[in-house]
């Protein structure tokens, strides 16, 4: 499969997990939704540093 809808897909877990911890902290829907919009800018701008990053993250 590799790419989904030209992303990649170990993304899509990293969202799942910043969903969770959000969701942990209690924060308000709209504040998530603020908190959203900012990191799928960042995201866009930069995909690759992003992807890097989190794969060291894990190690």
């Amino acid at each position: 499969m590799g790419k989904r809808n030209g992303r990649d897909p170990s993304l899509d877990e990293e969202w799942e997990r910043l969903v969770l911890k959000a969701m942990d902290s209690g924060c308000t829907k709209e504040e998530f939704r603020r908190f959203l919009r900012l990191k799928k800018a960042k995201m866009d701008e930069h995909p690759i540093q992003l992807r890097n990053f989190s794969k060291e993250k894990k190690e």
